[in-house]
């Protein structure tokens, strides 16, 4: 008998998707149909698959307890707390990374989104999906999200609290502070989120053939990737602020976003982002 149980549940959707199609209809904007298309159908690719990389073994093995429903701009997800070998933080680490790149896939293509992750009840099939935390993230992402983010819900922060210093490190690249008193997840640290395990066993067998040092280490290579990122996402985000009213509540949307990348960059922190590992 089919009955639910207790998943990590997302909601997204792109931030003016109504205005998107308002645009569309009045003529005003008429090319934003295939623009949005030609954004949708990679970042749907990847719902589906995920990336093609010969590398990614452990993605494609876990992507198999995920479920994932894309309708009009909206995308739920939802994944088992634990999984074969895996607990409850590296569950939420694979759920971070995969939302992150579907975020990041449509901000490339100007596409902003907005979303929630908690903790609840689900059930899905391909007929229905019963969830009280859909229900639950839905209603964050509409009511309290506000900006251009992903945020964790208090149920979802209060499991988080109980990994303990183990995954403290991790969750410093997965979770910021707003000066909201909300908690999201950092858009843009998904690729460099494993790069210190990745230095430390390169570094420990270069030692053992005798080279040393030699090698630019993982973490210095992503942060330079991530870094080009960010100024690119930047400049997108700063190009929707043409045409705004300045003091409107889109164009806060955008300016907040802007600021979190300064802050990324290393510039100055107005608005009093804090890492999960400073808290």
């Amino acid at each position: 008998m089919a009955e639910t149980s207790i998943k990590l549940v997302a909601f997204i959707d792109i931030l003016g998707f109504s205005q998107l199609i308002s645009d569309y209809d009045s003529g005003k904007d008429r090319d934003i149909f295939t623009v949005l298309k030609s954004a949708l159908d990679p970042a749907a690719d990847f719902i589906k698959k995920g990336f093609m990389q010969g590398n990614n073994d452990l993605f494609f093995e876990w992507r198999s307890c995920l479920e994932a429903k894309l309708f009009s701009d909206c995308l739920c997800v939802a994944a088992p707390l634990e999984y074969l070998t895996y607990g409850f933080g590296e569950q939420l680490s694979f759920f971070y990374k995969y939302l992150m790149a579907y975020q990041n896939l449509l901000m490339e293509h100007g596409f902003f989104t907005r979303g929630a992750v908690t903790i609840g009840s689900h059930y899905s099939d391909e007929n229905l999906i019963f969830s009280g935390g859909l229900v639950e993230a839905y209603n964050l992402e509409t009511k309290i999200c506000k900006y251009p983010r992903i945020m964790a819900s208090d149920a979802l922060m209060g499991e988080i609290f109980k990994l303990g210093r183990k995954y403290k490190s991790s969750l410093g690249y997965m979770l910021e502070l707003g000066n909201d008193g909300i908690f999201f997840f950092n858009h843009f640290n998904y690729n460099i989120i494993d790069s210190k395990v990745s230095d430390m066993f390169s570094k420990d067998f270069l030692s053992l053939l005798g080279f040393e040092g030699l090698m630019e280490s993982f973490y210095d290579i992503d942060i330079k990737k991530k870094n080009e990122e960010l100024n690119k996402k930047k400049a997108i985000a700063e190009s929707k602020l043409f045409g705004l009213e300045p003091n409107g509540s889109v164009a806060e949307k955008y300016k907040w976003f802007i600021s979190f990348i300064d802050y990324q960059l290393g510039g100055e922190n107005p608005l009093g982002f804090r890492d999960f590992s400073k808290i």
